[in-house]
C-alpha cells in the first residue's frame, strides 16, 4: 500500500515538472518570439509617422 503511494506521488510529481517545463516554454516563446516582434514592428510605425493622427487612426 505504502509503495503504491509513493509510486503515484512519484508519477504526480513528474507530471507536474513536465507541466511547468512546458509553461516556462510557452511563456519565453510567446514573450520573445511574438510580443518582442511586435512591439519592434510597433515602434518603427510611431517612428514612421509625422503627426499624431496618424498614429491615433490606426485600428488595433
Amino acid at each position: 500500500m505504502k509503495f503504491q503511494f509513493i509510486s503515484v506521488l512519484r508519477r504526480c510529481q513528474v507530471l507536474w515538472n513536465e507541466m511547468n517545463h512546458f509553461i516556462r516554454n510557452f511563456q519565453d516563446y510567446i514573450m520573445f518570439e511574438v510580443l518582442e516582434i511586435s512591439w519592434a514592428c510597433f515602434l518603427e510605425e510611431m517612428d514612421a509617422s509625422k503627426v499624431l493622427d496618424d498614429r491615433s487612426s490606426r485600428p488595433t
